[in-house]
């Protein structure tokens, strides 16, 4: 059974509590469980604004933020996707969406998909320069270079979102991808048109898939959240911030990590 906390972080929940209240809500790992993220529960009502008194309300929410882990959405050796583990997810976020929610993705996935993609053009590079030396097709002695997350990520996300788009398209939905860094959040007018581009795409019935954009994103300033704003370091802050500058019902954090 998935588990609720009503908290993200101590550093973040401050924050967190000044603005339109949510409730994340954290599911087992989908190797463990097919609990579905969220049961039909019926026809949608209003939510009330408020935070939800018991877990049973939360089959009411409508607009709602899910978050895809790096562990959930790579295998595990890091270099490639899960693909049955995402095309599950992805059949259910399509369920709730056609059920009339807004469902947003926050997502992982595009450095393992571009290192996996390197890795494998890296090897070819060295397979046909080792044979033309050697005269022979021998890879012996062929090492790996270190290859560097921005460059993975580049290399990546075009594949991931081609991925979910055809995922997505097996059930009669669009997708839109959405790449942000900070400085969209912390400049009011890049803030204010993502904000409007996201509630166009919602009211035009499309999932947005929405991932920080690594291949140019800066090194996290230390302690960045200690001074009341929550920064987009890794995509656990930018669903925390996405949910609150959206004012969703419902987060929901997908991680092999245990629910407190």
């Amino acid at each position: 059974m998935v588990q609720s906390t009503t908290q993200i972080s101590r550093s973040r929940s401050a924050s967190l509590l000044a603005r339109p209240p949510f409730i994340p809500y954290t599911g087992t790992h989908p190797v463990r469980g097919n609990t579905p993220i969220l049961e039909h529960a019926g026809p949608l009502r209003a939510v009330h604004g408020g935070p939800f008194a018991h877990r049973g309300e939360l089959r009411q929410a409508k607009r709602i933020v899910v978050k895809l882990g790096s562990a959930v959405v790579t295998r595990g050796d890091e270099c490639g996707l899960a693909l049955g583990r995402l095309a599950s997810i992805v059949e259910q976020v399509a369920m709730l969406q056609n059920q009339g929610r807004e469902m947003m993705i926050v997502t992982s996935g595009a450095v393992a998909f571009g290192k996996q993609r390197l890795r494998h053009e890296i090897l070819l590079s060295q397979s046909v320069r080792q044979a033309l030396h050697s005269g022979q097709n021998q890879l012996k002695d062929m090492s790996m270079p270190l290859l560097e997350a921005r460059a993975c990520a580049a290399a990546g996300q075009s594949g991931l979102m081609a991925l979910y788009e055809a995922m997505f398209t097996q059930y009669s939905t669009c997708t839109a991808q959405i790449l942000v860094t900070n400085l969209d959040f912390h400049d009011d007018q890049k803030r204010r048109n993502l904000n409007s581009t996201l509630q166009e795409l919602l009211r035009m019935n499309i999932v947005p898939i929405i991932n920080t954009n690594d291949a140019v994103v800066p090194p996290p300033e230390p302690n960045s959240d200690l001074q009341g704003v929550i920064s987009i370091k890794d995509n656990d802050s930018l669903a925390a911030r996405l949910a609150v500058e959206m004012r969703a019902d419902l987060l929901i954090a997908l991680s092999d990590v245990e629910g407190t």
